[in-house]
């Protein structure tokens, strides 16, 4: 089955520092208001583009802008009844 082994991160230890002094932690705090909202069935725009700059740092904007309100609403509610689509 599986065999535990040690954790090897993907950069060298001394960029730790470097890594953490870049993090912003305000940039977490919209996306996890966003979160809450959306969980809370409160399904905005706002809150959905909150969320996507958060995850892709504005990657894919055009792809996002292509979609339509009845999409988006679906990417929001859809992680939140996950049996709701299982029969589709």
């Amino acid at each position: 089955m599986f065999t535990k082994s040690p954790f090897k991160p993907s950069f060298d230890p001394s960029q730790i520092s470097e890594l953490a002094d870049r993090y912003n932690f305000q940039e977490d705090a919209v996306a996890l208001r966003a979160g809450t909202q959306i969980r809370n069935g409160k399904y905005t725009r706002t809150d959905l583009l909150a969320i996507f700059e958060w995850k892709t740092k504005g990657r894919g904007r055009a792809r996002l802008k292509k979609n339509t309100d009845l999409e988006k609403a679906d990417a929001l509610t859809r992680p939140l009844s996950p049996y709701r689509h299982a029969f589709q």
